[in-house]
């Protein structure tokens, strides 16, 4: 019996370990790993709302402040299985190009934009929408275009919401304030 409490603390032991040297890897996802039954599928088809993959944020001179575009988006898939529910989960990991003048000229109060996912049918009904905002202000109350400029974001179908999970379509897009 003492011998398997060993074990187990060096299981749990290297476990902390890896967990605290790798920072892209995290209690949260080995939890995951272990308890959560997860099937990786195909994704569905995206691409970008016409109109809406570009944002120009203006100042109150009508003087571009900064651009944002979608400068790359990457998308995983998986079926999973948690508390007796089946739910369909896609992770999106987007990473924005802002160009700008220059910084010293942005006001400080466009700290953040929004963009929206949204999970369209084979008959174009919305099945999911979600609006996230993606913040650029860094710790020291600075703004950081070049540092950050990528988000990670997961949004959950339910699987009865689903019909032919990829007949599916994504869409992204800004949204634009006026």
């Amino acid at each position: 019996m003492v011998v398997f409490y060993k074990v187990l603390l060096c299981i749990i032991s290297t476990l902390v370990i890896v967990s605290c040297r790798d920072s892209n890897i995290k209690i949260g996802d080995i939890y995951d790993s272990m308890l959560v039954d997860k099937v990786n599928i195909n994704c569905p088809d995206g691409r970008f709302i016409s109109n809406l993959d570009q944002l120009e944020v203006l100042n109150d001179d009508n003087n571009l402040q900064y651009k944002v575009i979608f400068n790359k988006v990457n998308w995983e898939c998986y079926i999973e299985e948690n508390n007796n529910s089946t739910f369909y989960s896609i992770d999106f990991k987007i990473d924005f190009k802002i160009s700008y003048q220059d910084e010293k000229k942005i006001n400080k109060d466009i700290q953040n934009f929004e963009y929206l996912i949204a999970i369209l049918d084979k008959n174009k009904e919305v099945i999911e929408r979600k609006i996230y905002t993606f913040n650029f202000e860094n710790e020291g109350g600075f703004l950081s275009f070049t540092k950050k400029s990528e988000d990670n974001v997961k949004l959950i179908i339910p699987k009865n919401l689903v019909k032919k999970f990829g007949e599916l379509k994504i869409l992204l897009g800004f949204i634009i304030l006026n």
